[in-house]
């Protein structure tokens, strides 16, 4: 029966050409941009090089601070890294990382560069791909040494096409020794930088013992499990653990956050940025976050399936003579219903095929005016997936009121081509 369903499915799509032309172009530009959205949030969710270790991965970004009426949101002082995240059981490795904007004049031309000041371990938990040389060491830490690990498009800024290892890089009026080249990074990925310090250099004084963002500016942390299923165990230390922080810094008496996934740290900073939420870092965000996804999807989707509903009617209702003969045999409206709103699946499965094929030049297009800098989005089996799932709901949402309103044609009007129902 199936098969039957599909060859009328074909033959009635051929029949009339120009609504079949206006059906897809709705469904595939609709479905095209959805996709390049859930493209964006793939890349976030599952992110390339230098991210394989994400599932042992959990992030400590964004820090809330509390006392009387005075609330601030900020990357927590180095501090409270090192002091109390640090000391939190079940962890292989973590690394503290600071950041900031510097300019650098490669060629005698200023140019802005993002920089990071991180730990030895830091390239332990990350896996960059180095082109030359490897990470500074905690030698090189420890003993605050002017060494750099540089990405290659900075290496092409101040060397050209040569080799930088070993070179020396002029940088804010000091000269740090190039120890290693990495591949570049994505713009949207937590690790982005041009050039990564070892942390002592950013240090003054009163920096290494602050907990709230102070004059040493805020620092984040990223922690490596021993294992998978150490995670949420560390996640409730991490919660056990706020409510020992003391902080000596007045006005402020508590800290509230959380230790989190990659995605949940994009959910958590995204959707709960409230001076009232008492239960920052704790409350599922990511849920809220994909519903708010899901529902957004749906309503982005809504009114192309209006007009597609409108057309398929009127396409429906021409057949009227058709379901009246079938009717007349006996065909029950479950089986009519059904050939209709699988013919409809079809369609929307097609314009789902055009759409990822213009997904696909949308991302050529990004590729080529570089708009998320070192970024390369690609359509995976992830993304198939997904558009296979927008397509057949696009297709139900669509399709089951014209089938419905087909099932209910009388069959004596059906059989004089009358279209009333």
């Amino acid at each position: 029966m199936l098969r039957n369903y599909l060859l009328i499915a074909w033959k009635v799509l051929l029949r009339r050409k120009f609504f079949t032309f206006i059906s897809l172009v709705g469904i595939s530009l609709t479905l095209a941009t959805l996709l390049v959205v859930t493209a964006f949030v793939d890349n976030i969710a599952h992110p390339p090089l230098p991210f394989l270790k994400t599932d042992r991965m959990l992030f400590v970004q964004t820090m809330m601070a509390k006392g009387g009426d005075n609330v601030i949101f900020s990357n927590a002082g180095f501090g409270f890294h090192d002091k109390y995240v640090r000391q939190l059981p079940d962890i292989e490795a973590i690394a503290v990382i600071g950041s900031g904007i510097i300019d650098a004049y490669p060629s005698g031309q200023k140019v802005r560069m993002n920089v990071s000041y991180t730990e030895a371990s830091f390239w332990h938990i990350m896996d960059f791909e180095f082109i030359e040389g490897g990470g500074f060491t905690e030698e090189d830490v420890v003993n605050v040494r002017n060494v750099a690990v540089i990405s290659e498009e900075t290496r092409t800024r101040f060397f050209g096409n040569t080799s930088a290892l070993g070179k020396m890089l002029p940088i804010d009026g000091k000269s740090f020794r190039v120890v290693g080249v990495v591949k570049n990074v994505s713009a949207t990925s937590f690790v982005y930088s041009a050039i990564w310090f070892p942390i002592t250099i950013d240090f003054v004084p009163e920096a290494r013992s602050e907990i709230v963002q102070g004059v040493g500016g805020g620092y984040r942390s990223i922690i490596l499990a021993k294992s998978v299923n150490d995670i949420p165990r560390i996640k409730n230390n991490f919660q056990t653990m706020l409510s020992r922080v003391q902080i000596p810094t007045p006005p402020f008496t508590k800290m509230y956050g959380g230790a989190t996934s990659i995605l949940e740290s994009h959910a958590m900073e995204l959707l709960s940025m409230s001076d009232e939420d008492e239960d920052f870092g704790t409350r599922n965000s990511l849920a809220l976050m994909i519903g708010v996804l899901v529902a957004g999807a749906l309503a982005f989707m809504l009114l192309p399936a209006i007009n597609l509903v409108n057309l398929n009617v009127s396409r429906i209702l021409e057949r009227a003579s058709e379901i009246g003969v079938r009717k007349a045999f006996g065909a029950s409206r479950r089986a009519l219903v059904g050939q209709f709103v699988v013919e409809n699946c079809i369609l929307t499965v097609i314009g789902g095929a055009i759409g990822i094929l213009l997904a696909e030049l949308f991302f050529l297009w990004f590729a080529w005016i570089d708009f998320v800098p070192h970024t390369t989005f690609h359509i995976n089996y992830r993304v198939v997936v997904y558009a296979i799932i927008m397509s057949l709901v696009f297709g139900l949402l669509s399709g089951v009121l014209p089938a419905w309103k087909m099932s209910r044609l009388p069959i004596v009007s059906s059989l004089k081509g009358g279209i009333n129902v």
